[in-house]
């Protein structure tokens, strides 16, 4: 699950089941999957995509439009940065609204629409394209970035993908649904959050993947730069074959520039019961205590971190 998803918020969500996406096209809800019944036959499997689901960053693969680092850095110049990239037709500036439609390269064409108060550090960006070809990459679909109060001690930006298609080196992907992020300083601590209703990714080569009711909170603390993690989010995939709910009931608790948590407790809850927590208070940075309950009895072994994670939760403790 190699592409995967940066995560999601707000509500232009399918509902329980399956439903239209924005753009028109249908995809499986998370509702859609059955739970997941874990047991200690495939528990780092399980746990893998448990953590590639939700690793921040990635939703840059929809077609590299969406900033890829946490929401403390995000800034009206990178967004405009952005934009520009595509459309260099618009120009700098503070500016109540601009559009353009131009052709791409190699067939098709790209049109955005943008409305921004800089000195409010504001506003709302629309990109669309169509069947747009160029660079060995075919686009097609759009997304919207709205923007309140991005400055140096607060931010909000949110994100709706609809329909947005990539088709690169011969597979495709696509992206619909949304997400938001709103960050937060108070001198002593910075707190970024992500949450999701919905966002769904669908590969050529892996099927569908859904995240909805996502919640991720970062903390940051100034002083020594430690700091601490807290999610739930539900995921199913065909992947999996079925859904999962991912919560850490003890927050998870990370030195500066450590990868892995010092102390903290996240579980993958499945069908019956079950479920597979993993305890980050060994002692050692390096391993995990992995329990396995697969709703009659228990397993426990601690393992490395890095026989179950390939990257993906270091992308998402560094959200």
């Amino acid at each position: 699950m190699r592409h995967v998803l940066t995560v999601t918020a707000a509500c232009v969500l399918l509902s329980a089941c399956g439903g239209s996406g924005g753009g028109g096209s249908t995809y499986l809800g998370i509702n859609d999957y059955a739970l997941l019944a874990l047991d200690d036959s495939d528990a780092d499997g399980v746990v893998s995509s448990a953590f590639q689901g939700v690793a921040s960053g990635n939703a840059s693969e929809a077609g590299g439009m969406v900033p890829t680092s946490a929401a403390s850095d995000l800034s009206l110049a990178r967004s405009n940065q952005l934009l520009r990239g595509n459309f260099p037709e618009i120009t700098s500036g503070a500016r109540a609204s601009e559009s353009a439609t131009v052709d791409c390269a190699d067939g098709g064409s790209k049109s955005a629409s943008i409305s921004v108060d800089e000195n409010a550090n504001s506003g709302t960006m629309s990109l669309t394209f169509n069947q747009c070809n160029q660079y060995d990459t075919l686009r097609d679909g759009g997304m919207t970035m709205t923007f309140s109060g991005l400055g140096d001690t607060s931010s909000d930006m949110q994100v709706m993908f609809s329909d947005m298609k990539t088709t690169e080196g011969g597979e495709t992907d696509v992206m619909d649904g949304d997400f938001r992020i709103v960050s937060s300083s108070d001198g002593n601590t910075h707190t970024s959050t992500m949450t999701s209703g919905r966002l769904n990714m669908v590969s050529d080569t892996l099927g569908n993947t859904v995240i909805s009711n996502m919640s991720m909170v970062h903390v940051i603390n100034l002083a020594d730069d430690s700091y601490s993690l807290n999610i739930s989010y539900d995921l199913a995939s065909d992947e999996l074959n079925g859904r999962v709910n991912v919560a850490t009931p003890l927050t998870m608790q990370y030195g500066a520039s450590e990868s892995y948590p010092v102390t903290g407790q996240m579980v993958i809850s499945g069908a019956g019961g079950s479920s597979i927590s993993l305890d980050a208070n060994t002692g050692d940075l390096s391993t995990v205590l992995q329990t396995v309950f697969n709703g009659a009895s228990t397993t426990a072994e601690t393992v490395a971190w890095s026989s179950i994670d390939n990257g993906d939760l270091v992308a998402v403790g560094g959200f």
